[in-house]
């Protein structure tokens, strides 16, 4: 018995725990986010400021890895200024999840317009090594990608032994291999070109012949104000999730509850 209700114990404070680093992390960029938002463009108290406007392409944004091959991007918007690209793998553990295999984010010479001056985005503002995929960093925040292509073209179809297709032509099939599937890579990616309204918070530094955004940049595009409802209704729901899963975990094992 005591050992049955210490591997409840252990279970669901495992997994409260996890919901509640979740949480936090959701709060977290929730609050950067909504700071983001609601600054002006004066400086505070420790220097940072934030800048709102277009962006101007000087030179375009080369990215380590492009969309593949048979995928024809639409790019009549004009040079890609910024380009954040990630590969994911779908992974069959704890139900399915896309894990991200690699990411970054590629920026050329630009600058913001923020009214009558301009300001330029240094590219190690925005991109450091330790950050895995730049969709989930804490300090970019870029939405949903633009594009969402598989990596391999997939016929998605199933075929008996014969090789005849027959009336299952068009049906997707994911198989699971262990902790894989049989899901093809999925390549996802979010260009910021000449003319889209780009926002960002950091010190602004003397750039020498224009002001520039040199250190750990926050930086948003879209609709911001409700991403960031979004990212604190999350944070509420995964923090009463696992708080909730604490206590009944306790109470389990103490033996007040009877399942």
């Amino acid at each position: 018995m005591v050992v049955d209700q210490l591997a409840i114990l252990g279970f669901t404070a495992l997994l409260g725990g996890l919901m509640l680093s979740y949480a936090r992390r959701r709060y977290n960029r929730a609050k950067s986010l909504s700071r983001l938002v609601a600054d002006g463009g004066e400086p505070t108290a420790a220097g940072e400021q934030t800048i709102n406007g277009p962006v101007e392409v000087e030179s375009p944004a080369e990215p380590q890895r492009r969309p593949p091959e048979h995928h024809n991007p639409d790019e009549s918007g004009g040079d890609p200024g910024i380009w954040a690209w990630r590969v994911q793998r779908e992974q069959a553990t704890d139900g399915r999840h896309w894990k991200t295999l690699d990411g970054g984010i590629a920026v050329g010479d630009i600058v913001v317009r923020d009214d009558w001056d301009r300001v330029q985005i240094d590219a190690e503002s925005l991109w450091a090594e330790s950050v895995e995929d730049p969709f989930d960093a804490d300090h970019l925040f870029l939405g949903e990608p633009d594009i969402d292509v598989y990596v391999e073209e997939r016929d998605g179809v199933l075929a008996d032994v014969s090789g005849d297709y027959g009336p299952v032509k068009d049906v997707e099939v994911s198989v699971n291999i262990g902790n894989e599937t049989t899901t093809p890579d999925r390549y996802q990616a979010t260009a910021i070109r000449e003319g889209e309204e780009l926002r960002a918070r950091d010190t602004i530094a003397d750039g020498g012949e224009q002001p520039a955004v040199r250190g750990d940049a926050a930086v948003g595009i879209g609709d911001l104000s409700t991403r960031a409802d979004q990212l604190h209704s999350t944070a509420r729901r995964w923090g009463a999730g696992g708080a909730l899963v604490l206590v009944l975990g306790v109470s389990a094992a103490a033996g007040t509850v009877i399942f």
